[in-house]
């Protein structure tokens, strides 16, 4: 029996100090484990830190850590205020189109100023002439029939001259006039330009519109108008810039 109890002290003995070891072992697993935790955490800070932008440099005045913008006193400072102003397209006579490139890859342009000078001459030679002359004639007739002997006879030599004088050579002279005393007013969107002219007199206005279209060599169009020509208006405005004077001036 003593024996036996000797042996069984003795197991226990070992049992203890192999159980001491493991909780040793154990002890030594969980602190190298949390060292590990502690380097990782570390190095993913410093990551962090190396990813993170650079600041921007604050402005004169700035509060640091304040939104963009924000000055000191709480005074917002435009950012387009501090330089030039920035610079927006325009469409019109002054600039291209923002839709002139989509018109190449079509082969299409839009009509420069140029081309409508070129389409006004020949569709106020053609169009607007023949019956804008008959009008005169008609008005410089009536004068000659209702007004004194002297002025009646003025009206009807001009009459005279305007009938017997080359119509294109007077087509010529009045659209010179035209030009002159009221030029048109071009103008355009992304993807037309527009033309407005006064062919009457400045009391009495006869407005034309022209609408210019993309095509290849460019389009001019005349839009419907409800206006007319007042002759003697018109007549009245001439004789009062000079008569046939201002008529051959303009066109000089």
């Amino acid at each position: 029996l003593k024996l036996k109890g000797a042996e069984l002290s003795t197991s226990s003995s070992s049992m203890g100090d192999v159980m001491d070891e493991v909780r040793a072992e154990a002890a030594r697993r969980a602190e190298a484990r949390k060292a590990e935790e502690r380097r990782r955490a570390q190095e993913a800070q410093l990551w962090s830190l190396d990813q993170r932008a650079p600041e921007t440099p604050l402005r004169p005045g700035a509060v640091p850590g304040a939104a963009p913008g924000a000055a000191a006193g709480n005074e917002e400072v435009h950012p387009l205020l501090e330089g030039e102003a920035p610079h927006l397209a325009m469409c019109g006579a002054s600039q291209s189109s923002l839709c002139e490139p989509i018109f190449s890859l079509a082969g299409v342009h839009l009509p420069s100023d140029a081309s409508f000078y070129t389409f006004f001459r020949n569709w106020f030679e053609r169009v607007h002439f023949p019956g804008l002359s008959q009008q005169l004639q008609q008005e410089l007739q009536f004068r000659a029939r209702s007004k004194g002997f002297l002025t009646g006879l003025m009206s009807q030599v001009k009459g005279w001259a305007m009938a017997n004088t080359d119509q294109n050579l007077q087509s010529d002279v009045w659209r010179s006039y035209f030009l002159k005393y009221a030029p048109p007013e071009i103008s355009g969107t992304c993807c037309c330009r527009w033309a407005s002219m006064n062919l009457g007199s400045q009391a009495k206005p006869c407005w034309e519109t022209f609408l210019g279209v993309p095509a290849a060599q460019g389009h001019w169009i005349r839009l419907p108008s409800f206006s007319s020509v007042d002759a003697a208006a018109l007549l009245d405005e001439v004789e009062g810039r000079g008569g046939l004077t201002a008529l051959v001036s303009a066109a000089a």
